[in-house]
């Protein structure tokens, strides 16, 4: 690109990383803009600051953006990038695990609206994404943690190859050992890639397999203000659709006893904190998993293989106050 770009990225990434950032840019007229990190990022509030910025650049069509981050970048900073002229260049690279394995892939760009997470978005690809692993060794455990719930969540998806690579070799995943965190990468873009292939738009559903764990994950994350990371509530979600899936017969009791046992053995939380649940069914049921008054769940059948259900709320909390009380 001869046209000047606008580099979208936080503090604490480019006090790692920039020197090795610049270093990759150094054939681009740039300029920087810091988004804060975090959930409060995902504004429109701050769409609006990307806008000036792109105004002021006098950015044309040609003009792109540089998404260097996590998952907040790429959503904030590539849901302005979408809108702005119906659209400018997108270049991500992500630089967390989970960023790497989701957000980056599948060109779903949102910010929250109302302490709703992603209700205001669109879709709208990368020109290229760079998926860099030398930007995992810098990452706290959590972060890596994070971004394995996201590979499970692919793995009941998609794999039981990939659920069981991540079983056998954990120790060496928590190890940052890079050769095994690139073939959990690659494994799980693969599922998602396959997955967004079919039903790039939403338009005939099948994509909806990619929320297993979402409905009650995001629901969590909400009412927790977000001190809850989107893996740890995406992982108390699985945990609930495989007791969900158990209770109504979907889930055979090995299939749900072997998503626990590789949840808790990666480090991530499998119990429901202590919520209101009368409001955590409010936030599920306005969320947008909702069809015919009842509220969307992704179920497991198998490892590799889920099916779409659909339950009423008031069935929901009963299961959820039963799951509260605590699963092994």
């Amino acid at each position: 690109y001869k046209e000047p770009a606008l580099v979208i990225t936080s503090h604490s990434i480019w006090e790692r990383w920039g020197d090795y950032i610049e270093n990759s840019l150094k054939d681009f007229k740039r300029k920087i803009f810091f988004l804060p990190e975090g959930e409060s990022a995902k504004s429109m509030e701050y769409v609006y600051k990307l806008w000036e910025e792109m105004f002021s650049l006098d950015f044309t069509r040609k003009n792109p953006v540089l998404l260097i981050g996590g998952g907040t970048i790429g959503d904030t900073g590539g849901f302005a990038a979408s809108t702005f002229m119906r659209g400018v260049p997108i270049i991500q690279l992500p630089t967390t695990l989970l960023s790497q394995l989701d957000s980056s892939i599948g060109g779903k760009r949102g910010v929250n609206y109302k302490h709703l997470k992603n209700m205001i978005g669109t879709f709208y690809d990368a020109t290229y994404t760079v998926l860099d692993p030398v930007f995992l060794l810098s990452l706290p455990e959590r972060e890596i943690k994070n971004g394995l719930s996201e590979a499970i969540k692919s793995a009941i998806i998609g794999s039981s190859d990939l659920f069981d690579f991540i079983n056998t070799h954990i120790t060496e995943i928590f190890s940052y050992n890079l050769s095994i965190l690139e073939v959990v990468v690659k494994k799980t873009v693969k599922i998602k890639l396959d997955v967004v292939s079919k039903d790039p738009y939403e338009l005939t559903g099948y994509r909806k397999v990619l929320n297993l764990g979402h409905t009650l994950g995001h629901a969590l994350e909400s009412i927790e203000d977000f001190s809850i990371s989107h893996g740890e509530g995406v992982s108390i979600g699985m945990a609930f659709a495989a007791f969900l899936g158990e209770k109504e017969g979907i889930t055979p009791v090995k299939i749900r006893d072997k998503i626990v046992k590789l949840i808790k053995k990666s480090g991530l939380p499998i119990s429901l904190p202590d919520v209101d649940i009368k409001m955590l069914i409010k936030k599920m049921y306005y969320d947008k998993k909702r069809e015919d008054e009842k509220i969307f769940w992704v179920i497991p059948e198998d490892i590799g293989r889920v099916g779409f259900y659909k339950f009423d709320p008031n069935k929901v909390e009963y299961f959820i106050r039963e799951f509260s009380k605590g699963i092994s």
